[in-house]
């Protein structure tokens, strides 16, 4: 796809490519992670057949050829899309990094969340496909998966993929705005200057998004104070006042919410953390239960890994060990104390199993 960087280039007979079976074999090794068996191959032989008769039906093709199917156009349009989508990410993790190194010096903040703004109808998906694009038997393929619910869903990552497509036009206008990052449909766009001059910009983006791309606003966009503070991808971006920059934080609200939707505590009248024991986790041996606490919070300690405030971090560790330590305690029908001693090796909570030693990670100091 040597033409996919020049501005105005439409790609024709793209639709021929879906009748190459080695485009399949791959997919199907992506999405499973092995080779294709020869059954599915006679039933992808089968779907190409009908892909160039024009005859594609929801009722005559299974759900794994469909994944298949879609998986083969999400990789086409990847490969002709993929210069304008260069400045969209795909990691959560590179976009709270670009956050905390080019809006450290902000002094406005504006977020959008994927509920402030509607979601493109597939017509409208269609129609900026076609300006890139034609090839209108791809493009209907493309329509008929929308339509083919609830046999050909659209995958998950097609669907992220389009939404990245049509967004990337804010992309484009916003290229020269360096405070500016966004991770599907959520947006944060950071401003200097002073308040009439962030107002008249925010005005600017919100016509562009209402007139140019066509979706309407659930709600008009709303300038914040950093001092303030907003909360964009599970963090609270706010700048501190000692050292006047932009930090990221874990909300509170967030850690409380995690430990208890995991059932490891309860917050009692005077609003304090009471850890608990998890009788789900009961019954099972002693090596699954602490890869079970130590998966939660390790998957907790990734995802708010850019954080300034690490000592929440430290208390969702201490309640979740101390959780832990009661669910062994209730299972075992035994006092905390007993199970400590049994357990603690060197302050690490450790479990033998027959291919060596199980333990719970320790908060780093």
């Amino acid at each position: 796809m040597q033409n996919a960087s020049i501005p105005h280039y439409q790609f024709k007979r793209l639709y021929r490519n879906l009748y190459n079976e080695l485009f399949y074999d791959e997919a199907y090794t992506l999405l499973f992670n092995k080779p294709m068996p020869s059954d599915i191959a006679m039933r992808v032989a089968t779907m190409i057949k009908q892909l160039k008769q024009g005859c594609v039906q929801p009722s005559s093709i299974q759900a794994i050829e469909i994944a298949l199917l879609q998986e083969v156009v999400r990789r086409l349009l990847s490969c002709i899309y993929m210069p304008a989508l260069k400045g969209c990410f795909t990691q959560r993790q590179a976009v709270l990094a670009k956050v905390a190194i080019t809006f450290s010096s902000t002094k406005w903040l504006v977020v959008i969340a994927p509920s402030d703004v509607t979601t493109p109808q597939t017509k409208q998906l269609i129609q900026r496909l076609r300006q890139k694009i034609q090839d209108e038997r791809l493009l209907h393929l493309i329509e008929l998966f929308y339509r083919m619910a609830p046999v050909g869903k659209v995958s998950q990552t097609l669907n992220q993929l389009l939404l990245n497509i049509y967004w990337s036009e804010v992309d484009y206008n916003m290229q020269y705005h360096k405070q500016y990052v966004r991770f599907g449909t959520h947006l944060l766009i950071g401003m200097n200057g002073n308040k009439k001059q962030a107002l008249a910009l925010l005005k600017q983006l919100q016509n562009h998004i209402e007139n140019d791309i066509t979706l309407r606003l659930q709600r008009s966009l709303t300038l914040v104070s950093s001092r303030r503070g907003v909360q964009f991808l599970d963090y609270e971006l706010r700048t501190v006042a000692k050292t006047n920059t932009l930090r990221l934080f874990i909300p509170r609200a967030l850690v409380e919410q995690q430990l208890l939707r995991l059932k490891a505590m309860k917050i009692t009248r005077n609003q304090h953390y009471y850890p608990l024991h998890r009788p789900a986790l009961v019954h099972l041996p002693d090596g699954v239960i602490v890869r079970k606490y130590h998966r939660d919070v390790l998957r907790f300690c990734q995802h708010y890994q850019l954080a300034s405030n690490r000592q929440l971090m430290h208390t969702f560790i201490s309640i979740m060990k101390y959780s832990m330590v009661k669910t062994f305690a209730n299972k075992y029908k035994t006092s905390v104390r007993k199970i400590m001693r049994k357990y603690n090796k060197h302050g690490i909570f450790c479990v033998e199993e027959a291919t060596g030693q199980i333990c719970f990670m320790r908060p780093k100091r």
